[in-house]
């Protein structure tokens, strides 16, 4: 089975920098995932990582390119890019 790169994990991990309250590596990450490219989970390193992709979700509802701040609208809008 191949592995689809926009895998998220389910939910974030027990030391999830967004979990865990490292707000000055919280912050640097959060730069990156809105600016520049996805993060994968640091315990999982395959899949992208659940605290980063909330962020993300947020964000982007916020800017009303998400209809829905969850995964199925960022597949929506993944989708509605690529048709």
């Amino acid at each position: 089975m191949k592995h689809n790169p926009l895998d998220v994990m389910p939910s974030m991990c027990k030391t999830c920098p967004f979990r865990i309250g490292n707000h000055q590596l919280a912050t640097k990450l959060i730069k990156k995932v809105l600016t520049t490219s996805n993060h994968l989970c640091h315990s999982n390193n395959i899949k992208v990582c659940r605290g980063s992709r909330d962020i993300q979700l947020k964000f982007f509802h916020h800017c009303g390119v998400l209809s829905e701040p969850t995964d199925d609208g960022y597949a929506q809008a993944l989708n509605s890019l690529s048709s």
